[in-house]
Formats: C-alpha cells, sequence, structure tokens
C-alpha cells in the first residue's frame, strides 16, 4: 500500500520509539527525518563563521543519529534520512508529507536544543498532511498490534480512513474492527421525526422502539462496509 514511509525524529528516545511501528507497516522505504532548530537567539551573538560551523556541526551529529537509527532496520530495507533546518517542524514535517504515502510519529518528545518538538507539532501534522497519519504513544512501542480499529460515523469522512487501515490489517494479519457508536443525539433525532411531543418520562417504549431501531440501521450500515472487505479476503469484526 505505501511506497515511502517517514518518519520525523529529533534526537531523543522518546521519538525513536515511533521506529518499531515503522517497521511494521507496509511500506516498501522509510526516510528518516530530522528537523533542527535554526538557533536565532544563539546566531545573534556569534559572528556568521561562527554560526555556520554550529550549523554545520549540528547537521553532522543529526546525520550520524539518523544513519544509527537506519542501521537498525533489517538488512535490505531502503531507508534514506534526510536532516532539514527550521523553527517550525510541524510545517517542515507537513511539506514533506508531500513525497511520502504515510507519516509515523509519536505524541511528543524533546530535542537537543530542549524545546518541544512533537505534542501539539504531532497534533498539527495529524490534522493538515495530505497523508495518512499514524502517531504511536512512547510506552507502546513494544506493544504488538491485536486488530485495527476503525471508528464510523454514517459519514463518508469518517470512512476514509478504511483503505488504510485495512491496507495494514492485511499486512500485517490482523481483523479489521469496524465501530460504531450510537448516541443519545441519534436517538432523539429519530424520535422527534414521528413523535414530537416526546416526553422521556412517560413515554418509554417510544425511548426503546427508537433506540432499536437506530441500533439496526447502524448495523446495517457496518454490514454494507464489511461486505467488500471481507469478499477480499480480509476478516471484519463489527
Amino acid at each position: 500500500m505505501f511506497e515511502r514511509a517517514i518518519v520525523p525524529l529529533d534526537g531523543s528516545p522518546v521519538a525513536a520509539s515511533a521506529l518499531p511501528w515503522a517497521r511494521r507497516l507496509p511500506a516498501r522505504s522509510l526516510h528518516l527525518l530530522r528537523v533542527e532548530s535554526e538557533m536565532p537567539a544563539i546566531v545573534g551573538s556569534l559572528t556568521p563563521g561562527d554560526a555556520l560551523a554550529i550549523r554545520e556541526r549540528a547537521g553532522d551529529e543529526a546525520e550520524a543519529a539518523l544513519a544509527l537509527a537506519a542501521a537498525a532496520f533489517p538488512a535490505g530495507t531502503p531507508v534514506t534520512t534526510e536532516v532539514r533546518f527550521g523553527d517550525d517542524p510541524a510545517a517542515i514535517i507537513i511539506d514533506e508529507a508531500g513525497r511520502g504515502d504515510v507519516i509515523v510519529m509519536t505524541t511528543h518528545g524533546r530535542g537537543a536544543v530542549g524545546r518541544v518538538m512533537f505534542g501539539s507539532v504531532a497534533d498539527r501534522v495529524a490534522r493538515h498532511a495530505v497523508t495518512p497519519v499514524l502517531i504511536a504513544r512512547p510506552e507502546l512501542a513494544a506493544v504488538e498490534p491485536a486488530r485495527v480499529v476503525v471508528p464510523v460515523d454514517g459519514s463518508p469522512r469518517a470512512e476514509d480512513a478504511i483503505p488504510a487501515a485495512a491496507a495494514i490489517a492485511r499486512d500485517l494479519g490482523l481483523p479489521l474492527v469496524l465501530l460504531r457508536i450510537v448516541d443519545l443525539t441519534e436517538i432523539l433525532r429519530d424520535i422527534r421525526v414521528d413523535h414530537p411531543t416526546f416526553d422521556a418520562t412517560t413515554d418509554e417504549s417510544v425511548w426503546d422502539d427508537s433506540r432499536r431501531d437506530v441500533e439496526a440501521a447502524a448495523n446495517r450500515h457496518l454490514s454494507a462496509l464489511a461486505s467488500p472487505l471481507e469478499a477480499s479476503g480480509l476478516r471484519v469484526l463489527t
């Protein structure tokens, strides 16, 4: 499914905990990206030559760290590395996303210059990147996934997640779970169509009937989504 997976790193063990998840993905190649700060506060007090030397040293150290991370992948795995400079890591990662098929990153981390690189960055990337984003909690790096869960709500936008999730589930040999949550709003909306004067304190049977109607509709929706996936050989639970 994925030609190129991008893994943003910042030199911290926390950020590196995204690497096991990158190894699990059905990606043909991996790209390790590190964003280094332009260090404007430090540069302002140095000569241009000294500032350039600091930048070059930071770049060399970052490249060495990326090379070490790349060497941890199995032999034969196509891995490329890149160091980019800038003080808006999210913007740089989002820009890089256009040259990949999936981004894998952790929820937070801390760069060598002491600034938080992930967290709000991960949130921005997930909201604005043009490719799927897998955000992993660092403490779960060693956990083997048991299933792939896709929450759907009846909208086409929610269902856009299904193809990527199905590819991951198929490649890892995991079941795909389609989850639909029926909430109070849906039941009340159904009731008001036929019972505009509904009183919850006296019309319990109306509530129960509408709840069953809404649940039945949700199950039909899940079955319709599951059918073509099951036909392709994927194990689907709803």
